[in-house]
């Protein structure tokens, strides 16, 4: 009985050490995400003034990952998807139209 327990153990073991590391390895990827599905992600300080990310592209949609959606506290803000508006020099969000804010 004792060395059914102990393959049972290791087997386990084993898998949950597979899914440790494949968490590790979401967590690092995520972090050091520059896009998200695509979209060029940025803080709002961060937000390409201008709409100029790099001095040679031209950002006009952008994810700011600390943008917030109606409901959601100063300073805790989840994340939204947003424009650049040209004429009024400002990212908007893409859901109302609205100013981002953090």
């Amino acid at each position: 009985m004792s060395d059914m327990v102990e393959l049972v153990y290791i087997r386990l073991k084993k898998r949950i050490d597979r899914l440790e590391h494949g968490q590790d390895a979401l967590h690092t990827t995520t972090e050091q995400a520059g896009f998200t599905d695509g979209v060029p992600a940025y803080t709002f300080a961060n937000l390409p003034t201008n709409g100029l990310a790099n001095g040679t592209t031209y950002v006009t949609v952008a994810f700011c990952s600390n943008g917030r959606k109606s409901g959601e506290g100063v300073g805790a803000g989840t994340g939204q998807l947003v424009y650049y508006n040209a004429p009024t020099t400002q990212w908007l969000r893409v859901r109302d139209d609205s100013v981002i804010t953090v």
